[in-house]
């Protein structure tokens, strides 16, 4: 049972029908393809920034590249089961003009909120109200679509997707709960009450991804110490995005948890407009390996 994971981050796809990567539908899905020749399955992971300011524009975009690229996978492989999961990056947000000053001023007052177990929905709402679009969309492309109505499932979320002879787990976190039009490496603070509560220890299925945008050096130091514990319990790898950079490396706890990290490359750099890069893994869920 061979599994297909590709990861796609910062598209930063326009308002514009031109943008360069709705004509690469063809390429990626080759790209794919050539990876492994017949695979069980396909999961589509897409690592934030889908647009680049947040519109609805942006998103029909995002929506008919998706679609396509859907489609054209599913030709190439008849049967083929295949799923699509994605987070929100900080381009995700969608600020409107005169709306910045706001925005700083709650995200300023949200440090206790962040560390309190006893969440303000109200609070929570108002934080994630920028990424109202990105909801919408995450709707419509997501294959286990969670309860997107809920706030906390807006934040963390872990689901299952079924493969013989186990299944393959994904904790989706939203990193960007705080984001603003400038942040700063090493500043972001996130709701860890509820990532411990929510995430659960890694036992079954045998591989779990987390995703996430920002890589975990843009987060606060001492909400950063606590969140690799958290890590370290339940997950097997870390996804993220953001650089524009592919990088990889592994963590070996002293408990002996091996803990693989991946940065993926941009599908879209406008210094670098004529390519496009995304990291793919592949899963071999009866030997238990993994290439990439």
């Amino acid at each position: 049972m061979k599994i297909v994971v590709a990861i796609m981050s910062d598209i930063h796809f326009s308002d514009l029908p031109k943008h360069p990567v709705l004509s690469r539908e063809e390429a990626i899905s080759s790209a794919i393809a050539s990876v492994e020749v017949q695979p069980d399955g396909i999961v589509l992971v897409l690592n934030g920034d889908i647009a680049n300011t947040g519109s609805e524009a942006e998103y029909a975009y995002a929506e008919r590249f998706f679609s396509g690229l859907s489609k054209n996978l599913k030709d190439r492989f008849p049967g083929i089961s295949l799923h699509c999961l994605s987070v929100p990056g900080n381009h995700d947000l969608y600020h409107p003009a005169g709306s910045e000053e706001f925005r700083k001023v709650l995200v300023d007052g949200s440090a206790q909120a962040m560390r309190e177990p006893k969440r303000d929905f109200y609070y929570l709402e108002k934080l994630l109200e920028p990424q109202k679009n990105y909801w919408d969309f995450a709707r419509k492309v997501h294959s286990f679509s969670p309860q997107h109505d809920q706030p906390y499932s807006r934040i963390c979320t872990s689901l299952t997707i079924p493969f013989q002879p186990t299944g393959i787990r994904f904790n989706l976190l939203n990193t960007s709960i705080l984001s603003q039009i400038h942040e700063s490496q090493g500043s972001l603070l996130l709701p860890l009450p509820l990532f411990d509560e929510l995430l659960p220890a890694n036992t079954s299925p045998d591989v779990t991804f987390t995703v996430m945008h920002h890589p975990i050096y843009w987060i606060e130091s001492h909400t950063l110490t606590e969140l690799r514990d958290i890590f370290g319990r339940s997950s097997d790898y870390v996804l993220s995005g953001h650089e524009h950079f592919s990088s990889g490396y592994q963590v070996k706890s002293d408990l002996g948890h091996n803990l693989k990290y991946y940065e993926s490359p941009a599908l879209f750099d406008s210094q670098k407009p004529l390519s496009s890069a995304f990291r793919v893994l592949v899963l071999d869920l009866i030997e238990k390996r993994q290439k990439h």
